[in-house]
């Protein structure tokens, strides 16, 4: 078989075009596609094209191209092929190839339908088959979804790249071949990323990659956007009903009673954002569109860890550009520099916070405060500049630190009042639900059924607002104290540390930096 045309010394040639996605033993060979079109073709000069191991979604096919530069170069009279589907699953593509065909005159012929385009019954009823042939490319798509969700549900693994840390095993599952996961040497690395992160407050996600990559026991070069990503992903989670409420309450559909969470194994996230969700996104938009089901493997991380991994980065996330001076339009006030202090600068007179004001060639930004600006603070006369404030501050800080090597702080309680009646609240509401659900197994009223439906929508609602509430609260009952701190190491390695690393050891330290005109005054906790 060739793609050299064949010249017979005629302008005009019959084209025998063939295609095959896959090569398997159910589908038909390109060699008896080309045979079958010969038929049709007898003595006739022939041109042969044919494209192996591409879909017939769309017409990006090489020789599918090349049979098209043909046809505008005037060389085709004919396109014959075995199945009108070869030449392309898509009904829209299809109603541009043979609107190329008529504007050069040329005939479409298919051996297996058995009829051509040079008469009005055949124009007609290639039209009625390429209807029913996108009809059944678009059911074979749902019937694979539907295959592939009913797979998840059921905790079989998917193709693809095992994730860092997890390699495929194959097993055997409700009586179905499949694989699952087990952790091999590098997921120590996860580990000591979720370990570094929850418990050392002072820890990045930076710092972790870099700490990860100079480890030599550790395979891999790690960057921040990794080490989120391993942080993130549930896979990893023992997962238990704790989990379940907090993947519940971001909108995530759960295939698994909260039963099954008994904080043993890993959990699946897919779904219509799944590809988003693989690269590392879990964004909430996102996992609002995915389902999460309950995976065959052990998890590696307990689910406490987990959870505050989880709230912290959410409250990190949270704050994210909180260390900017935004301009504001009317005031002109504010400036596009970053500074560690940043939410603890106040001004005495009027207990506002400082913001920064650049001056006009911006070489300089000067604080202000918001009480000035809105007019209800005039005891402010003598103008500060913001890098000056930083260096008394930070010369202040490091003193305070080198005095006292290790600090008691206060730990806050996690069981404090405010969590506990959040918890109260969603064991109230837990009930109420199912009170409900019991009220309607037992009810045959359509209307009141349907009114304890919106009832217990209501109360799921009011739930998950409440449980990420106490999340929230959880996160930053977990904020940087500078109990069981390297002081020493702090004030020796200050100038190494990155905006972020800096601005948690002050608040860890300092309540609030007053200025005044007289000067800047420092309250340490």
């Amino acid at each position: 078989m060739s793609n050299l045309a064949i010249d017979y010394g005629y302008a005009e040639y019959d084209a025998h075009y063939g295609r095959q996605s896959l090569d398997i033993k159910e589908s038909i060979s390109i060699e008896t596609q080309l045979a079958k079109c010969k038929t049709i073709s007898g003595d006739r000069p022939c041109k042969e094209y044919f494209d192996k191991g591409f879909s017939g979604k769309n017409t990006e096919r090489p020789d599918f191209q090349r049979l098209v530069e043909d046809i505008k170069s005037g060389l085709i009279k004919r396109v014959i092929v075995y199945k009108i589907d070869r030449i392309s699953r898509s009904l829209l593509d299809f109603g541009w190839i043979m609107q190329l065909f008529d504007e050069y005159n040329v005939e479409f012929t298919s051996v297996n339908e058995q009829f051509d385009t040079s008469t009005p019954i055949g124009r007609a009823v290639l039209n009625i088959i390429m209807v029913f042939a996108q009809l059944e490319r678009e059911t074979i798509q749902l019937r694979c979804r539907d295959s592939f969700f009913a797979r998840m549900e059921n905790g079989f693994g998917m193709s693809g790249r095992a994730w860092y840390g997890l390699k495929k095993i194959p097993v055997v599952h409700r009586g179905k071949q499949t694989h699952t996961y087990e952790y091999d040497e590098r997921a120590i690395a996860i580990e000591k990323a979720a370990q570094m992160y929850a418990e050392d407050e002072l820890s990045t996600l930076l710092s972790i990659a870099q700490h990860l990559t100079e480890d030599e026991t550790i395979e891999g070069n790690f960057t921040h956007t990794q080490i989120a990503r391993m942080l993130k992903n549930p896979i990893h989670v023992k997962a238990d009903a704790d989990v379940y409420n907090f993947l519940k309450a971001k909108g995530i559909k759960m295939t698994n009673s909260i039963d099954d969470y008994i904080g043993e194994k890993g959990v699946y996230i897919y779904g219509t954002e799944r590809r988003n969700v693989s690269a590392g996104s879990f964004s909430d938009e996102a996992l609002s569109k995915c389902q999460a089901t309950l995976a065959l493997h052990d998890g590696l991380i307990d689910s406490d860890r987990w959870l505050k991994i989880q709230y912290k980065l959410a409250d990190k996330n949270a704050h994210k550009g909180s260390g900017k001076f935004h301009k504001d339009k009317k005031t002109g006030l504010g400036d596009t520099k970053k500074t560690w202090l940043v939410g603890i600068m106040k001004c005495p007179y009027c207990d506002k916070a400082m913001y920064g004001n650049a001056s006009k060639n911006r070489s300089n930004v000067y604080l202000t405060c918001y009480g000035r600006v809105q007019h209800t603070c005039y005891d402010r006369t003598t103008p500060f500049r913001l890098v000056d404030v930083e260096r008394h501050v930070e010369n202040k800080l490091l003193d305070f630190l080198q005095q006292r090597s290790h600090i008691e702080a206060q730990i806050k309680n996690k069981e404090n009042s405010q969590v506990n009646l959040l918890k109260i609240d969603i064991a109230k509401l837990d009930t109420k639900i199912d009170n409900l659900i019991n009220a309607i197994a037992d009810g045959d009223d359509a209307t009141i059924v349907k009114s304890f439906k919106d009832k217990i929508r209501k109360l799921n609602i009011e739930k998950n607002q409440k449980t990420l509430e106490m999340g929230s609260l959880m996160a930053k009952q977990s904020e940087a104290t500078l109990e069981s701190i390297d002081l020493g190491k702090i004030a020796k390695d200050w100038h190494n540390f990155d905006r972020e690393e800096k601005q948690r050891i002050a608040r860890a330290a300092i309540e609030k930096v007053l200025i005044s005109n007289e000067g800047i005054d420092i309250i340490f906790y």
